[in-house]
Order: C-alpha cells, then sequence, then structure tokens
C-alpha cells in the first residue's frame, strides 16, 4: 500500500507545481483539479496510522489554542 501512495502523492506534488508556475488559466485549473484527486486518493491509500494523525492534529490544536500559552 505504500507505493500507490507515494506514487498518489509524487503526481499530487506534480500538479501542484505546474498550477503554482504556470501562467494558462486552463493549466492552472486542470493541475488543480488533478492535484485534489491525487491529494484524495494518497488519503485512501494511506496507513491507518497516518490517517488517526490527521484526525487527531486538529483536536488537540483546539485544544492548545484555548490554553493561550503567550499571553
Amino acid at each position: 500500500m505504500i507505493a500507490p501512495l507515494l506514487i498518489s502523492l509524487s503526481v499530487a506534488s506534480l500538479a501542484v507545481y505546474l498550477r503554482v508556475s504556470s501562467q494558462e488559466e486552463i493549466v492552472k485549473v486542470t493541475a488543480g483539479a488533478i492535484a485534489i484527486i491525487g491529494l484524495l486518493l494518497s488519503l485512501y491509500f494511506a496507513p491507518m496510522w497516518i490517517k488517526a494523525l490527521l484526525l487527531t492534529v486538529p483536536l488537540f490544536n483546539n485544544r492548545l489554542d484555548t490554553l493561550d500559552f503567550f499571553g
């Protein structure tokens, strides 16, 4: 399952690079769509511990914001 994850992440990364560096509008739209599809596929192929980490980080981030460490 790690090979499809790496392939979809690399395709999504290339699409994001094309979206940022291109001047053509149709290339930007197409690259953005491919990047979103690639990121969704990478979430599908990701191991369970990565999915669990992605779900728990926002919960802890919200709790850390309410503690107000810096003033």
